[in-house]
């Protein structure tokens, strides 16, 4: 116990809190004006962080919607193409039956017409130095030597 009384003790003090050079008294509070302008630029950070970030989210997004678009006008114009393909098959397919039936009734009773139509097409073709060849069947041959 000797040992504990041996042992220097300081006491301690409490700081003057009204002395100018203690940290404690330098005062930390902004006044109002500071506050204001504080106020006003943080403000005016957050709008334009704010107003470039949603700049940049929707120029990404038109350019995503512009994409999408331009791939649907692509796709519309395929139909498009197959579509006139089909419509010009199945025109020459309706060309082709009316043809065979309209000869078919005409050819037997009227074989001097077919004639007429072969003469108007060869007459329509360009004038070459070659030769045309014209093919019919056996049936429709017969018809025409006659003539």
């Amino acid at each position: 116990m000797s040992d504990a009384r041996s042992e220097v003790a300081t006491r301690w003090k409490m700081p003057d809190l009204h002395s100018p050079d203690n940290p404690q008294n330098r005062p930390s509070l902004h006044t109002a004006g500071e506050l204001d302008n504080i106020s006003l630029s943080a403000k005016q950070e957050g709008f334009n962080e704010g107003f470039n970030e949603g700049r940049a989210s929707g120029l990404a997004h038109a350019d995503v919607l512009l994409t999408r678009l331009q791939g649907v006008l692509d796709n519309l114009a395929r139909p498009l193409t197959a579509l006139d393909e089909e419509i010009e098959h199945e025109l020459l397919q309706l060309t082709v039956k009316v043809s065979e039936r309209i000869l078919r009734k005409v050819l037997p009773t009227e074989p001097e017409s077919l004639a007429e139509f072969i003469r108007e097409g060869v007459e329509l073709l360009q004038p070459s130095d070659r030769q045309i060849s014209i093919y019919v069947n056996n049936e429709d041959a017969a018809a025409l030597t006659e003539l």
